[in-house]
């Protein structure tokens, strides 16, 4: 079984829609504990987000051995 680390061990407390790490931070943690993916919420990259900021994101990811293993587009289930 493949490893996953949520985007969400990087959200504020308080507020799913911030962020207490960036993406390179979760990496950075992904990759140093074994991970082999990452699980991404909006609160780091959703519709809401520019598709400059998506691509960004994108590239980082793909610039590493991580995959994502699940895309969660939006913070609020309506």
């Amino acid at each position: 079984m493949k490893l996953s680390l949520s985007t969400r061990v990087a959200e504020s407390f308080t507020n799913k829609e911030k962020t207490s790490l960036t993406i390179t931070e979760l990496i950075t943690l992904a990759q140093l504990h074994g991970y082999e993916a990452i699980c991404m919420r909006a609160s780091q990259v959703g519709v809401h987000s520019s598709f400059e900021r998506v691509q960004q994101i994108s590239h980082q990811i793909q610039g590493t051995a991580l995959n994502v293993s699940m895309v969660r587009a939006t913070s609020r289930c309506r």
